[in-house]
């Protein structure tokens, strides 16, 4: 039975790696942005919506829990035509972003590439990567 070995070139794989690792390191940047603009949104969504209520309702029972200190909860009875406002939307994870761990195992793959004198390398030894390539 006939083998098959199927060599790349290591600057070719090199190069895809590096491509893939920068679109990466793009997404998770656009993530962590969108995330950011989020939790400030968040933030200030829980703010107006507080103040909306205490404009617009009118306590009816309070009392206090076992959350810890100084804190109680309160049951509104709101306003006929109150609407809460709509919250904001999650980011999703944009096309392209990887693990933290797959992002630093890909990068150590490059820098083993990096320092062989090898002008190719073997697919089998690529296998696990070939989906970035």
């Amino acid at each position: 039975m006939a083998s098959l070995s199927i060599k790349i070139s290591t600057q070719k794989a090199i190069e895809s790696l590096e491509a893939r690792v920068k679109v990466a390191e793009n997404a998770q940047k656009e993530y962590n942005a969108a995330k950011k603009a989020y939790e400030a949104a968040t933030k200030k969504h829980k703010a107006d919506t507080l103040k909306l209520i205490l404009k617009n309702a009118t306590p009816t029972e309070i009392s206090r829990r076992w959350y810890g200190e100084g804190r109680y909860d309160v049951v509104f009875q709101v306003n006929e035509g109150f609407l809460m406002p709509e919250a904001p939307e999650s980011p999703r994870h944009p096309e392209g972003m990887l693990s933290d761990a797959t992002l630093t195992e890909l990068k150590q793959v490059i820098r083993v590439l990096k320092m062989t004198d090898e002008p190719t390398v073997n697919a089998n030894v690529m296998k696990k990567f070939a989906e970035y390539l």
